[in-house]
């Protein structure tokens, strides 16, 4: 039996994590992409080259791949897959092969930001608020895209022209600047949706929507706001959600992403070990609390580029400089 997660690119510390669990547990660990001589090809037993999603090949492609390779979990790493790979779920489960991801129309309101913080604050929850007009009054704005992930695109707003200008776009969104601790969450549940384990990361410098720099904190109050939201969101294996902490420790959740991030390779080696748990139950397994070590809070993790190549470096209660603190994105 073997794993399969999708366009590993150059997610190097996570596909080799993946594929260490999946050794441990007897199976091989495959990866897929576009592209054969991708830097994550050299972590995975095998890659196999797969069609993009819209390509009208992709389902037979795939679909071969995972009885070809015994195939009996699929893990997505990138957003653009999640929908077409939800499409395709009940073929996929007819040959045996799990999809953790849940329901189409929630992964459809999860990449869409407006949805998403209608339907949270239908919850009672806080998401950022969403300026539809302008008085002029504010000293800044910012702006991020309706439907990307992340902080991709995001940037500051300060002509009031332009910020009155994006209240009427379709595309783009606008929200007062907040200055508050930006958290990612990294939310573990079981296949039907019961929360296993969680551990929230401080993200310290974020470039280009992905953290460079991070560390684990034991926020329980944060942890159990995101992990109730994972439920009520019907989530289902690993998701990782993004929220601002205000001053009076309340979340302000900014949004899901279904899948692992490029920087969760911290909560698990801060011991949330999220691989074998998804490769246990996909063997229909139990998974028990037991399997989650202590979690090492105060982990850091920073990620910066040595010989042209990026590399991650973890310490241990390592001091961050006051001023960032906080996220203004």
């Amino acid at each position: 039996m073997s794993l399969l997660i999708t366009s590993i690119n150059n997610k190097r510390p996570m596909v080799q994590t993946f594929t260490t669990a999946a050794h441990k547990e007897n199976w091989r660990c495959y990866g897929s992409d576009l592209n054969l001589d991708v830097p994550a090809s050299r972590d995975v037993d095998a890659l196999i080259q797969l069609p993009h999603v819209a390509d009208p090949d992709y389902k037979k492609s795939l679909l071969r791949a995972v009885k070809e390779n015994g195939i009996r979990l699929i893990l997505p790493s990138r957003d653009g897959d999640l929908i077409p790979l939800a499409k395709l779920k009940a073929d996929l489960n007819k040959l045996d092969c799990v999809l953790p991801l849940p329901s189409l129309e929630t992964i459809e309101i999860c990449q869409d930001k407006l949805r998403f913080s209608e339907l949270v604050n239908s919850f009672g929850m806080k998401t950022i608020p969403i300026l539809n007009e302008v008085s002029g009054t504010e000293l800044l704005y910012y702006t991020r895209p309706r439907y990307s992930s992340g902080s991709k695109g995001a940037y500051l707003i300060k002509s009031l022209e332009d910020a009155i200008l994006i209240t009427k776009s379709q595309k783009q969104l606008l929200h007062p600047l907040i200055a508050y601790p930006e958290y990612t969450i990294d939310v573990l549940l079981d296949f039907n949706s019961t929360p296993l384990e969680a551990v929230c990361r401080r993200r310290l410098r974020v470039v280009d929507g992905e953290s460079k720099w991070a560390q684990v904190e034991n926020q329980l109050h944060l942890k159990n706001m995101a992990i109730l939201l994972a439920q009520k969101l019907g989530l289902k294996g690993h998701n990782i959600i993004q929220a601002f902490l205000d001053d009076s420790g309340n979340p302000i959740f900014i949004e899901a992403n279904l899948r692992f991030g490029g920087a969760s390779i911290l909560a698990l080696n801060a011991g949330l070990d999220t691989a074998t748990a998804q490769i246990k139950m996909a063997k229909g397994e139990e998974v028990s609390p037991e399997l989650f070590s202590s979690i090492n809070y105060g982990l850091s993790l920073k990620r910066e580029r040595v010989d042209g190549e990026e590399r991650d470096f973890f310490t241990l209660n390592e001091a961050f400089p006051k001023e960032k603190n906080t996220s203004l994105l």
